[in-house]
This record gives C-alpha cells, sequence and structure tokens, in this order.
C-alpha cells in the first residue's frame, strides 16, 4: 500500500507543482511576455512579407537587366550583319570597278557583258586592291573574241543639197517639175 499511497501522491505532487508554477508568474509578467510574442510574430510576418517584396523586385531588375542585355545583344548581332552587308557590297561595287576599267582598257563593246561573263575564281579584293581582273579578262576574251569592238569606219557624208543624193532617187517632186521647166525655157543650141 505505500506504493499505492506513493502513486497517489505523485499526482497531487505534480498537480501542486504547476498550481505553484502558475502563481508564482504574475499575470501582469504573463501577459507582458504574451504581448510581446505576439509582437515578435507580427514583425516576423512584416519580415517575411519584406523579404517576399524584395525577391519580386530583385527577380524583376534581373528580368529588366536580362531583357537589357537580350537588347543589346540583339541590336549588336543586326549591326554586325549590316556592316558585314555592306563590306561585301563595297567589294563588290570594287570588284565590279575594275572589271569595268580593264575591259574598257581592252576595247571590250560591253561591260556589262564582261561583269556577267568573267569568271570572278581568280579575282580577289585585299586591302582595298582588285587583283586578278587582267588575267581573267584575258581568259574571257580569248574564249569569247566577239565582246571586243571592231574598228568601225566613219560613214562619209551624203552629198547634195540638204544632205540629199544629186542622183536623184530622193527628189522631190516639185523639184522635178522645176527642173523639167528648166530644161524646156532653154534653147536647143546649147
Amino acid at each position: 500500500m505505500a506504493d499505492e499511497e506513493g502513486k497517489a501522491k505523485a499526482p497531487d505532487a505534480d498537480a501542486k507543482t504547476k498550481d505553484e508554477l502558475q502563481e508564482s508568474f504574475n499575470r501582469d509578467y504573463v501577459e507582458g511576455l504574451r504581448g510581446e510574442a505576439a509582437d515578435w510574430r507580427t514583425k516576423l510576418r512584416d519580415s517575411e512579407k519584406s523579404v517576399e517584396n524584395l525577391a519580386d523586385k530583385l527577380k524583376k531588375f534581373e528580368d529588366a537587366q536580362k531583357s537589357e542585355l537580350e537588347r543589346v545583344t540583339e541590336e549588336k548581332a543586326s549591326l554586325e550583319q549590316k556592316l558585314a552587308n555592306q563590306e561585301r557590297a563595297m567589294i563588290e561595287s570594287g570588284i565590279a570597278t575594275a572589271i569595268r576599267l580593264e575591259a574598257v582598257n581592252a576595247g571590250v563593246a560591253n561591260t556589262e557583258d564582261v561583269i556577267a561573263l568573267i569568271d570572278r575564281e581568280g579575282v580577289e579584293y585585299n586591302d582595298g586592291e582588285v587583283v586578278g581582273v587582267a588575267k581573267a579578262l584575258k581568259k574571257l576574251l580569248k574564249d569569247k573574241p566577239y565582246l571586243v569592238k571592231g574598228e568601225e569606219k566613219p560613214v562619209p557624208p551624203t552629198p547634195g543639197v540638204g544632205g540629199k543624193p544629186i542622183d536623184g532617187s530622193d527628189a522631190n517632186p516639185i523639184d522635178e517639175a522645176f527642173l523639167g521647166l528648166l530644161k524646156s525655157a532653154q534653147p536647143e543650141e546649147f
């Protein structure tokens, strides 16, 4: 029974200890602690909201930076492409000009035909200078000699009044009538 009494007393001792603890803290102190805990929970929630807001702002800023970087990268690529196109056009124009000049010096009738027909495999543009045009043109003119102008003889002007022939092949009917009158008016002695 002693064990039973010890067991019976133990719950009472625990109950007594709780009661004593509850009574040992005064009510104002506990309410102060509860208020302080509530303040800390409020501050924690506010801090969590601030962290979320800052994280959202950081993400938006990073996205804006990324978008700006992408825009600048695309603009750079576009400008590089335009520059490459302009360089190609400049080189092509330089080569075409060199071909025209060489073709004129060779006596070619139509330089545009030469530009279209010339084999550009050996023609190169190096540091602002076009090389290989003379060789390519020589080969083209050897293969297609009809591209070179022939000797043109000047046509002499037609003798006669107003550029008309004297033989009367292009005579005016009035002129023929006038000539007839002149012949009939002359004496036959002559």
